[in-house]
């Protein structure tokens, strides 16, 4: 099974929030800060999700950091690998054209998070921020 991510199209935009009308996130949305750039996720030539990263930086001559904002795979693609095959093209691309990377994670999907995030401990310096305030996790990964 081969996994690619691509700019998202218009067309791609279109179908992912008509996917996301029947979940609680109802549409893809563009509230945090930053530069949102959206990616969908292809397998062969079937669309089975989309990535969504925010690019944040203080000046315009500085190399943004970027955050893994959101995954979302289609329910009928879920728990077949695209998830974690998307994940690491998202993370391996902003280790690419960012500083650092940052990642919360939702408690209910930290298994998912701690198989993915392993493989990277030697590219990465791996800490967390606040983790008793919410039901989430933060990691902040700064290139070794």
């Amino acid at each position: 099974m081969s996994v690619s991510i691509i700019e998202m199209s218009e067309r791609d935009f279109e179908i992912c929030n008509e996917e996301l009308s029947s979940f609680r996130w109802r549409y893809i949305d563009f509230q945090p800060s930053g530069k949102p750039l959206l990616f969908s996720i292809y397998s062969e030539q079937h669309l089975v999700g989309y990535v969504h990263i925010i690019l944040m930086k203080n000046a315009p001559d500085e190399v943004a950091d970027g955050e893994l904002y959101k995954i979302f795979i289609f329910p009928k693609y879920q728990k077949k690998g695209y998830g974690k095959k998307a994940a690491k093209l998202a993370i391996d691309w902003i280790y690419q054209n960012c500083n650092e990377l940052y990642l919360e994670v939702v408690d209910d999907v930290i298994d998912f998070w701690d198989k993915i995030l392993g493989g990277y401990s030697e590219q990465y310096s791996i800490r967390l921020e606040d983790p008793a305030t919410s039901n989430t996790t933060k990691y902040i990964f700064s290139k070794n």
